[in-house]
């Protein structure tokens, strides 16, 4: 399998795309959960908890076989615990893989330490071990604030044990918490919508995350539309659900630094909202980002990772005997590749675009791809600006979405593709 090789020789990493010896992101994929919810289609699997105790075992060997390729151990400014349900781990296996991530890499004393949880699986001696061992961060999937809502989306747990879970979260230590909160979903008209944010507000969390409901190809929702079940989602309603979020989060101390995120204001020096995601910020600054786990994904020194999806195939690779290994390509990726400088500098548009707030710096830019990128991109997006979906900010200094482009985003990065 191509993934048991080393790379081609002569892999150039991309210009400040990330060198061993920077701090670095890093994602572990959590896989495992009680059900699939109906819109996901995550790397998720249930009913496979007797693998927990191998996979925790091989997160850590692949730990050790990136940091053992790098010439320096590689030094972490974020952790970022994904799923799937990381809380569905036990304490034991949570403290294991906490030892063997800081025996394969170095942990900046500043560093955010993030994991996601499900409100109905929060058990209070998970939080405080996760407390224990340096998390500082929790986002919960609260996804709505109405029980009826969140068992068509196929949660397991009720708005009650929402408030618990934060409850429990405050308790245990943690003073950054982010909400998921899910817009769209059938059945639910604007007052619905807005009784959920007000729940949401109520609970005071420091971050909030939304997404519009989609229907995705293989997901359980995406039967139930095709058999005619369900409704699809409402892509107009959705909009006025967002508009009138924009505005009531606004008015309730958030900052909208990204198409979907929200975080308590002001902004900083960085112009960036204290409680913004500072791990998810790597990936919307196109910045170097490893990655651990069943069809985790990461990008450094240039080269784009994907590890094998199923949890019995990511094991058994991890536990081959490793060929010379090539930072940051471990025995669980299934395919890499080498990110050319004209799509490095795409992608830092792309991704930049989404930052709300900020946009894309001009200097910034230039400095990373070089002035013949940055007039290239402007080539497109010049008519965007003239069709008000970008703006110029800071006598042409920086680049972003106009309000109206925030809803019309996909148009916007579809014009830089």
């Amino acid at each position: 399998m191509a993934g048991l090789q080393p790379p081609p020789a002569g892999l150039a990493p991309e210009q400040h795309a990330g060198d061993p010896a920077a701090p670095m992101a890093l994602y572990v994929h959590i896989p495992f959960c009680l059900s699939r919810c109906h819109y996901c289609d995550f790397n998720t699997y249930a009913g496979m908890d007797g693998w927990m105790g191998a996979y925790v075992s091989a997160l850590g060997r692949e730990a050790l076989q990136i940091a053992e390729s790098a010439s320096a151990a590689p030094r972490l400014a974020s952790i970022y615990l994904g799923g799937g349900t990381p809380s569905r781990l036990s304490p034991a296996d949570l403290t294991c893989l906490v030892a063997a991530i800081l025996q394969a890499f170095t942990l900046e004393p500043s560093a955010e330490l993030s994991l996601e949880a499900n409100p109905g699986e929060l058990a209070p001696a998970f939080l405080e071990s996760a407390r224990s061992l340096g998390f500082n961060r929790i986002s919960l999937g609260m996804q709505a604030g109405e029980d009826r809502a969140l068992r068509f989306l196929g949660r397991r747990h009720t708005h009650a044990q929402t408030v618990e879970a934060v409850g429990r979260s405050r308790q245990a230590g943690f003073a950054n918490l982010s909400l998921d909160l899910m817009a769209g979903v059938p059945g639910q008209d604007l007052p619905a919508w807005q009784t959920t944010v007000e729940q949401a507000l109520a609970l005071e969390p420091e971050h909030v995350s939304v997404y519009a409901l989609s229907v995705e190809p293989g997901t359980a929702l995406e039967g139930q539309v095709a058999r005619r079940r369900v409704a699809a989602p409402d892509d107009d309603l959705a909009a006025d659900m967002l508009d009138w979020l924009d505005e009531r989060l606004e008015g309730a101390g958030f900052l909208q630094y990204e198409i979907s995120n929200w975080a308590r204001g002001p902004a900083g020096p960085a112009q960036q909202p204290a409680c913004a995601c500072r791990h998810n910020l790597t990936y919307w600054t196109n910045e170097p980002y490893l990655a651990l786990g069943a069809g985790a994904h990461g990008y450094a020194c240039g080269v784009r990772t994907a590890n094998v999806r199923p949890i019995p195939d990511y094991v058994r690779r991890v536990e081959a005997r490793a060929a010379a290994l090539r930072f940051p390509i471990s025995l669980a990726a299934e395919t890499w590749r080498q990110v050319g400088a004209e799509e490095a500098a795409r992608d830092s548009m792309l991704l930049g675009l989404r930052l709300t707030h900020t946009g894309v710096s001009r200097a910034g830019y230039v400095a990373r791809h070089g002035l013949p990128a940055w007039e290239a991109m402007l080539t497109v997006a010049q008519p965007l600006v003239e069709a008000g979906l970008l703006e110029w900010l800071e006598a042409g200094a920086r680049l972003r979405l106009t309000a109206r482009g925030r809803r019309l985003g996909n148009r916007v990065f579809r014009a830089f593709v």
